[in-house]
């Protein structure tokens, strides 16, 4: 949906190319299509390659599986395709981890160690692309109210996600509190706008509204994160259930 979104505002593809014709919005339409469907098929197929390595080290299965994630994102970003190396990576996680079942755990404490270094350079880098001066009151206010608004529609439908989850009343309303925290999505695509402007060498309204989106993507990470662990901190020990784990006999 935001590449989709971008391409209609920035023409072609929401990257600079015009695959499937010069209309931006039909070409935005079908591009988003095609990232969904060859997405989930490219995850799926190596999905199914990474099931071989069910048997193998937990430390290969991690370079592996890493390893042509970050080879999947990196050929999409070639081909302005970024959308299918993205949904192709959660893709071919999801596959893989059903085969390697417990073993999948191990994998994912691996992962987790590189996340906790890698994402200091992006926070750090997304902090960097930010110009204070940018931020007039008109722009807070305008993005505190869009931030407020897709609150209103991401806490019910989060509440809805989880309705037949086997969770208690109060263990689904605080994952869909919790859920409201952003940090991630915005860090990485926050500056996708601007940077698109910037390569294809767009005039300055385009460049106005690339900053425009990193600047409110930023504002969603200051204002959603410290809200959301404020309200894991308080609410978690009064709305979730700590589980017992029996002893083997």
């Amino acid at each position: 949906m935001f590449g989709v979104l971008l391409g209609v505002g920035f023409g072609g593809s929401g990257e600079g190319v015009n695959y499937f014709g010069d209309d931006p919005v039909v070409n935005s339409v079908v591009v988003g299509v095609f990232e969904l469907v060859g997405g989930i098929l490219v995850g799926v197929i190596i999905g199914f390659f990474l099931r071989l390595f069910t048997k193998a080290p937990s430390l290969v299965k991690t370079v592996c599986s890493f390893g042509l994630a970050y080879g999947v994102v990196l050929v999409s970003g070639i081909l302005r395709l970024s959308g299918l190396g993205f949904l192709a990576t959660i893709t071919l996680g999801s596959v893989a981890g059903m085969k390697w079942g417990e073993g999948s755990i191990e994998v994912e404490k691996h992962i987790s160690y590189l996340w906790k270094v890698l994402q200091v350079f992006l926070f750090g880098l997304i902090g960097a692309l930010v110009d204070l001066g940018d931020l007039e009151r008109d722009l807070v206010l305008g993005g505190v109210v869009v931030i407020a608004v897709g609150l209103i529609f991401r806490i019910p439908t989060a509440f809805s996600a989880v309705c037949k989850s086997g969770l208690t009343t109060k263990e689904k309303l605080f994952v869909s509190v919790v859920w409201m925290a952003k940090a991630t999505v915005q860090a990485a695509l926050g500056g996708v706008a601007l940077s698109i402007a910037e390569e294809e060498d767009m005039d300055n309204d385009y460049l106005r509204i690339g900053r425009i989106f990193l600047n409110v993507a930023v504002l969603c990470i200051l204002l959603t994160a410290p809200v959301g662990a404020v309200l894991t901190a308080l609410l978690g020990p009064r709305w979730l259930n700590k589980a017992t784990v029996m002893p083997e006999s």
